[in-house]
């Protein structure tokens, strides 16, 4: 469900970057991420909140159909310095990119 009260237009998806983990899933601290290690991973890592209507048109043009990359709520991983960054209405930094800049579906 997108929150953000940014709604993506034309080519455009506007993405949530991960969050990076401090503690493991017993509870343990790992590493504690400085700023600088939390903005270089989570601009490559992030979940669809949303996708412009007219996304992935440019290269399904010579098929009979559109071709999606991804869906609204996949994790994907993205180029590094893809996109504006915006506030959200929610309080979330997002991205805002090009459909062009995601590259692959973390599974």
């Amino acid at each position: 469900m997108n929150t953000s009260g940014i709604k993506a237009v034309g080519w455009t998806v506007l993405v949530k970057p991960s969050e990076i983990e401090k503690k493991s899933a017993m509870g343990i601290i790992l590493h504690a991420p400085t700023e600088e290690d939390k903005v270089q991973l989570a601009q490559c890592f992030g979940e669809v909140v949303d996708i412009g209507p007219i996304a992935w048109t440019r290269e399904s043009a010579h098929l009979d159909k559109i071709v999606e990359r991804c869906k609204v709520g996949d994790k994907i991983i993205f180029r590094r310095y893809a996109g504006e960054q915006f506030d959200g209405d929610d309080g979330v930094k997002y991205r805002l990119m090009n459909d062009q800049d995601i590259m692959a579906i973390k599974e």
